[in-house]
Parts: structure tokens; C-alpha cells; sequence
């Protein structure tokens, strides 16, 4: 018997608005582990919003974020970091003077092993 594919992090039937705007309308998407995805969209389509949410920076939506096939409701970014989920924020600018693993982990409250920037 074929179990489900289980995926690093899932995404189901993810709503939030803020208001009157909707900011994310049923989404739904799944991302492998070690996959490389890209969100693409026009400004203002949601893209933001649904990393912030699989992140924990958003924690007022409606659906389901899953990791590891298991749901989770992230409380707040440390508790998604702690799970194994952050993000590196987009900025127009870096630190000269830091490398590219520092500016990576630039504001990120644990500190990076040799392990993690050689799995980079």
C-alpha cells in the first residue's frame, strides 16, 4: 500500500484578509524537502502574506500549514524557526563587511553552525 507523499511544507486551503481585502483566497501548495520554489506574482498577489504565514510572522489566517505531514499552528516566528521553518528576508541591502552566511542569519536568534551553512 502507497502512503501519501509527505512534503517539508504544505500549505491547505489558506485564506486571510485584512478587512475587506483578501489577501490569500483558498491557497494551497506543497514544497519538498530540499525543493527549490519560487512565489511569483503581480504586487500585491499574496506572496508576502503566505511566506509570513508559513513562517509565523502571521498567525491570523484560516486553513492548514503542515510540516512534515503533521498540521501546526505557528505562534510566532521563533516557534516555526524551532520547528525547522524560517526565512531569509529579502533586503536591498547587506552588511559590506559580513559575509554571506552573516548577512543570511543577520536578526536570526540562533546562531548558524558550520553544519547548517554547509547545508546551504
Amino acid at each position: 500500500m502507497l502512503m501519501a507523499e509527505q512534503f517539508a511544507l504544505e500549505l491547505r486551503s489558506v485564506s486571510r484578509s485584512f478587512g475587506a481585502i483578501h489577501a490569500l483566497r483558498d491557497v494551497s501548495f506543497s514544497i519538498r524537502a530540499g525543493e527549490v520554489m519560487a512565489l511569483m506574482g503581480e504586487n500585491g498577489a499574496g506572496k508576502s502574506t503566505a511566506v509570513r504565514i508559513m513562517s509565523g510572522f502571521d498567525t491570523g489566517y484560516n486553513g492548514e500549514v503542515l510540516r512534515n505531514g503533521t498540521v501546526v499552528r505557528f505562534r510566532s516566528p521563533a516557534d516555526a524557526e524551532r520547528q525547522g521553518v524560517a526565512i531569509a528576508q529579502q533586503e536591498l541591502s547587506q552588511v559590506a563587511t559580513l559575509s554571506i552566511a552573516e548577512n543570511i542569519f543577520l536578526g536570526n536568534s540562533r546562531q548558524p553552525t558550520w553544519s547548517t551553512i554547509s547545508a546551504m
